[in-house]
């Protein structure tokens, strides 16, 4: 099993987002890539119950936002998250869950989504709670689960959410840190979809295009400059440990782990840094080489 890494606040790891919540955690246990969290993140929300267009358009739009370079952010439950996940999965992309459990294997919930969690983590993915390993979710995890994904994520889209839903308290933590907040318009004659078209109703913008989206949110988060255009920070002990290991060419993530006797979590995170400044090259299927000068 990945290693859990704990944070308190008082950890420089923790993520900085999360510090604009009035309650923000004060401990979290993250599974998985923790280098996730530097990504801009798209938290794409909704209903179990949904109907297969929404479905659809749940996977769809993701595979757009996880090819672009977001990290989509959903809560591992039924319907409309999975979805997401599995958007971002099929593009080989990163995505995030936040659970109202502990992160342990046997805490997942709903198990119909335990694979969902397995692939998530082998796609550089993180999961992530402020409940120890070995909690088992409870009905009032969930609403506070929901201000952790808002505040992880950038913008919210909505799609296919009833008018008691915990997609809308979702929405609602996200104004309230300042995120902004997107619906997609559905079915007016559809039960499930009446929050969210709501929401449109009140002024939240009808996403009809999510490349649309993509524009506008890369075009506000500060680009990365060029390679050798700015003086390179030095590296840490453990980027030296991981660059040295890749100097052999294309290794698979799990090599890179054995090479340097680091904790997964550790490798993960350093290599997620290192593939942002452009020193490492991500091939896919967890295979990464250092980038060509």
């Amino acid at each position: 099993m990945e290693d859990i890494v704990h944070l308190n606040r008082t950890d420089a790891r923790y993520p900085a987002l999360l510090r604009k919540l009035h309650d923000a955690p004060k401990e979290l246990w993250l599974r998985g890539n923790l280098g996730a969290l530097a990504l801009p993140g798209i938290a794409v929300v909704g209903t179990r119950r949904a109907s297969p267009n929404g479905l659809q358009v749940a996977r769809s739009y993701s595979r757009v936002f996880a090819r672009a370079g977001a990290a989509v952010v959903s809560g591992l439950a039924l319907g409309i998250d999975a979805a997401a996940h599995l958007g971002a999965i099929d593009e080989n992309g990163v995505t995030i869950a936040v659970l109202g459990s502990g992160v342990d294997d046997d805490s997942i919930q709903p198990r119909t989504n335990f694979p969902i969690a397995r692939r998530l983590l082998e796609t550089n993915g993180l999961l992530i709670s402020e409940d120890a390993p070995g909690t088992t979710p409870l009905p009032w995890h969930f609403p506070r689960r929901n201000r952790i994904i808002a505040a992880l994520a950038r913008v919210t889209v909505v799609i296919e959410a009833p008018q008691q839903s915990g997609a809308l308290i979702t929405a609602k933590f996200a104004l309230e840190v300042g995120h902004d907040v997107y619906a997609v318009p559905s079915d007016v004659t559809r039960e499930t979809a009446r929050g969210s078209n709501k929401l449109i109703a009140f002024g939240a913008p009808p996403l009809l295009d999510p490349q649309e989206l993509v524009a506008t949110l890369f075009e506000s988060v500060p680009r990365l400059a060029a390679p050798g255009t700015v003086r390179t920070p030095p590296h840490t002990p453990t980027e030296e440990k991981i660059l040295a290991a890749l100097a052999v060419g294309v290794l698979h993530v799990d090599d890179v782990t054995s090479a340097t006797h680091l904790p997964a979590a550790t490798v993960h995170a350093a290599l997620a840094a290192l593939e942002l400044r452009g020193e490492v090259t991500a091939l896919g299927n967890m295979q990464f080489s250092r980038a060509k000068s």
